[in-house]
C-alpha cells in the first residue's frame, strides 16, 4: 500500500521518538555483563591511545589468539574522545542512537523486499521494538545491539548486489561484512559441536591490589558479586551469558605467570590468576 510521503515520515519520526522514550534510563549505571567488559576495553584504548591486544590485523575481528572483536571498544573510545564525555555517558548516547538507527535500517531493508509503505513501516516497527533488540540497546555496551543495527543494512546490500551486480555494490557488501565481523564473533553461525576460545579477565583477582612481597604475595578481595568499582564479570555471570548465546563451557583454565619471578607484578600473577581461558562449544540443540 502506498502512503503519502508525509505520513511515512511522520510514522518513522514517531517510532524514533518512542524508541528514545523506551530507552530512557531507569538505573544510575549501564547494564549487562558484556557492557562492563567492553567498557573496560574502551577505557584502556582511551587511556593508552591504542589497543594492546591488536597484535595482527585479524585481532580486530577476534580471529587471532588472545584477541577480541574490537569494533565496539574503538567506537566507544573514539566517540568519548570526540564528544568529551565519559565512556559510560557515551554508551548511553550510542544506545539511544542504535535504537533510532534500528528503525531506519529495518525500513530501508524492507523497502528492498517490497515497495509497499505499509509493509516497510510494519517491518520497521516489529524489528526495532523486538524484545531482544530493546534488551541489547538499553544503556548497554554489548555489541549485539550494533550488530543488530548493521544486519538489516547488510541484508539490504546483499539484495541490492544481487539485483545490480556492480563492483561498488560488492565492495559495500564486503565492507559491511568486515564491519559486522568486528562487532561480534557471530556465535549463531557456529555449527553444532564447533568451539570458540575466549580470554576473559579473572573476575576475582583482576582488579585486586597487589600486596605482600614477591616471595609472599597476597591480596584483599573486598567485593565480588555486588560490585561498586569492579567491571569484570563473575564466573556465574559469564556462564549465564554463554548459555544465553546457545553455548556451553567445555573447558576452563586459569592462566598464571611463571613462578620464581622477583618482580612484584609477575610474582602476584604467578599466585593469583589474572585471566580465565574458556573453550565454548555450540550446543547441538541451540
Amino acid at each position: 500500500m502506498k502512503l503519502d510521503r508525509r505520513i511515512v515520515i511522520s510514522a518513522l519520526a514517531s517510532m524514533i521518538f518512542l524508541s528514545l522514550a523506551l530507552r530512557y534510563p531507569e538505573t544510575e549505571h549501564e547494564l549487562g555483563v558484556d557492557s562492563f567488559f567492553i567498557h573496560n576495553l574502551a577505557t584502556n584504548i582511551a587511556n593508552d591511545g591504542f589497543a594492546e591486544w591488536i597484535l595482527n590485523p585479524l585481532s580486530m575481528f577476534g580471529w587471532y589468539p588472545l584477541s577480541y572483536p574490537s569494533g565496539g571498544p574503538f567506537l566507544l573510545a573514539a566517540s568519548s574522545d570526540l564528544g568529551g564525555t565519559s565512556i559510560e555517558t557515551t554508551i548511553l548516547f550510542l544506545s539511544l542512537a542504535f535504537g533510532a538507527m534500528g528503525v531506519l535500517a529495518s525500513f530501508v531493508m524492507a523497502r528492498e523486499f517490497r515497495d509497499d509503505d505499509l509493509f516497510c513501516l510494519s517491518v520497521a516497527f516489529i524489528y526495532s521494538f523486538a524484545p531482544r533488540f530493546l534488551a541489547f540497546t538499553l544503556w548497554s555496551a554489548s555489541m549485539r545491539g550494533l550488530f543488530m543495527v548493521l544486519l538489516p543494512i547488510f541484508v539490504w546490500s546483499v539484495l541490492r548486489t544481487h539485483r545490480e551486480p556492480k563492483p561498488v555494490n560488492f565492495g559495500i557488501v564486503l565492507g559491511l561484512f568486515l564491519l559486522l565481523a568486528s562487532t561480534h564473533r557471530l556465535a549463531a553461525l557456529l555449527a553444532p559441536g564447533g568451539t570458540i576460545d575466549v580470554l576473559e579477565p579473572n573476575g576475582a583477582f583482576w582488579q585486586q591490589p597487589w600486596l605482600g612481597s614477591p616471595t609472599r604475595p597476597l591480596t584483599i578481595v573486598s567485593e565480588y558479586r555486588n560490585r561498586r568499582h569492579g567491571v569484570t564479570p563473575t564466573l556465574e555471570e559469564l556462564s549465564v551469558a554463554a548459555e544465553g548465546a546457545g553455548l556451553a563451557i567445555s573447558r576452563v583454565r586459569e592462566l598464571v605467570a611463571e613462578p620464581g619471578s622477583t618482580e612484584r607484578g609477575s610474582a602476584f600473577a604467578a599466585e593469583f590468576p589474572l585471566w580465565w581461558f574458556f573453550e565454548l562449544e555450540r550446543r547441538g540443540g541451540g
